[in-house]
């Protein structure tokens, strides 16, 4: 396809002007007499242009209005480097996003994690226990080959927070999928983790934030650190939207949090209740509890509970330090609240928390082996404990987005070295048609710095008007492509690449006055006389 798009352009840029030459009386063809047909009214320059810019500026303007074909032919030409330059970087740029999105890379190489569940048949403790930590603490401290580690405890639950703490992009994004659901309620529910780490880790984490320890330590009312971005997944008719966005809105932010707890589930004679809805009877508010069905049973009111808010609501202060904006490598997404793992005994919810053991290092296979071994020696084993080589799975990922950068990144100097390369060719060869033209005008007087005095008009005037239809053209284009990366199921916010429209506003002058600059110096070593005398351009 691309051969024979590139054979048919060649043919019908040859045939067009041999079908116009043809046609043109030989004579007429060597004097150029109906090269340019003008008026006067066609050629006229306002005087304010000499007044501000000289004699040499009016020259430029006028040239400009009695050859509008040629001119009109470089302005096209860096009229569609610059849509295709910027068209090109946004597409990059929102790709390169979408594909770091849907990877959601890792920073961590290695993972311990320890799963247990209170229905053991085996009679064995829990493997989550202070003793176990401490041990797989100490031993990790001794594998070779480990940069970095941080032991963890999490937990997820879902609280209700007041409206007015909750980000815009969050707000826009319930509206958008609940039908207005955010103008209706004056609290949304949010999930929320809580990360307790070691208190090395926690402490390299304040440091390389450059926050002070004080509060944080704090037994009985310590500080949380919150890492707040959440991943939203939305599916309709088998296509995905997905949403990166805050949750908080941390700008409006109070330095103590009040928020509510619904209680989950509870048991009741042997029979597990889950929440369900809130409901209002008699002007009090009621928690609904069922029972958990299988799949394919209908829902009934007689096993429903009904419970007061004072029975399922659960109101808790949380205090918050400070936001952090990179992600640790051993929270996940969402809203984290991180603590040291010294205060956990009075932050602590009741519920089921997981260990976690994050590790990074440069050889992954060899620590994993090691990091094997330790987990046999202290007995993890034996119970639901596993180690993982993440590094081992990501890197195909990590490849993936290094694709994605580099064919991104190398179609855009494709491109602009192909729109470079056409502006000069057009410019340059428009400059050399002219060279009787420049001849004609030193032969009258108009010096060397008259010539480049005019010249340099004539850049800015082929800038400036390129530049005038490009620019709105290349915004739209911008936002077509926001459109369509949106439409592909990764709703973000729509941006404008600044940076890249600064690169072609510059590469644009740049370009023009090179070309000038280029031209000119090969017109200038003509000598004048002969270029004169030589009818046939």
């Amino acid at each position: 396809a691309a051969s024979v798009i590139s054979f048919v352009t060649v043919i019908i840029s040859a045939y067009i002007p041999a079908r116009k030459a043809i046609k043109i009386n030989p004579i007429e063809s060597v004097r150029q007499s109906n090269e340019i047909k003008i008026k006067r009214r066609s050629v006229k320059v306002s005087p304010l242009t000499q007044k501000l810019f000289g004699f040499e500026a009016t020259l430029s303007s006028k040239n400009f209005k009695r050859n509008k074909r040629k001119y009109r032919t470089t302005v096209f030409s860096l009229f569609v480097s610059v849509v295709l330059f910027i068209s090109a970087s946004s597409l990059a740029t929102y790709f390169t996003d979408i594909v770091e999105a849907e990877s959601q890379d890792m920073n961590y190489d290695v993972a311990i994690n320890v799963f247990n569940y209170e229905d053991r048949t085996d009679g064995e403790p829990f493997t989550e226990t202070e003793e176990f930590r401490t041990k797989l603490y100490n031993g990790l401290k001794f594998v070779k080959g480990i940069d970095e580690f941080t032991l963890t405890q999490d937990m997820g639950t879902e609280f209700n927070v007041d409206k007015k703490y909750i980000s815009e992009k969050y707000l826009n994004m319930v509206n958008k999928e609940h039908d207005g659901l955010a103008d209706k309620e004056n609290e949304l529910n949010g999930l929320f983790t809580y990360n307790f780490i070691d208190d090395d880790a926690f402490r390299r984490l304040l440091k390389k934030e450059g926050i002070s320890e004080e509060g944080y330590f704090d037994k009985e009312h310590p500080k949380a650190l919150v890492y707040d971005m959440g991943t939203y997944i939305y599916q309709t008719d088998n296509k995905e939207r997905v949403y990166i966005v805050p949750f908080l809105n941390k700008d409006a932010f109070p330095a103590t949090l009040e928020i509510t707890e619904i209680l989950p589930w509870f048991e009741e004679n042997g029979e597990e209740y889950y929440y369900c809805e809130e409901t209002v009877k008699d002007g009090i508010t009621y928690y609904v509890y069922d029972v958990a069905y299988d799949e394919g049973e209908e829902f009934t009111d007689e096993n429903k509970k009904y419970l007061t808010e004072k029975e399922a609501v659960n109101h808790l202060e949380i205090s918050i330090g400070a936001f952090i904006s990179e992600k640790p490598y051993y929270v996940g997404y969402g809203t984290n609240l991180i603590y040291p793992d010294s205060v956990k005994e009075k932050v602590m919810l009741e519920g089921y928390w997981q260990t976690h053991t994050y590790i990074i290092c440069e050889d992954h296979k060899k620590v994993t082996a090691d990091v094997n071994r330790i987990v046999k020696d202290i007995g993890g084993e034996k119970y639901d404990m596993y180690v993982t080589d993440y590094a081992a799975e990501t890197e195909s990922i990590r490849a993936l987005v290094t694709i994605a950068k580099v064919l991104a990144y190398g179609f855009i100097v494709l491109i602009s070295l192909i729109a470079a390369a056409n502006v000069f060719n057009t410019i340059s060869t428009n400059i050399s048609l002219r060279r009787r033209e420049f001849a004609t005008l030193k032969s009258v007087g108009l010096t060397s710095k008259g010539m480049r005095k005019m010249m340099t008009f004539e850049s800015i005037l082929y800038g400036v008007k390129s530049l005038l239809f490009s620019l709105p053209v290349s915004l739209a284009m911008t936002y077509l492509v926001y459109l369509v990366a949106s439409d592909s199921g990764y709703s973000m916010g729509f941006y404008i690449p600044w940076d890249k429209f600064v690169i072609a506003i510059a590469s644009v002058f740049i370009i023009v006055a090179l070309s000038m600059v280029y031209s000119i110096k090969k017109v200038n070593k003509e000598n004048t006389v002969e270029t004169l005398r030589n009818e046939n351009i």
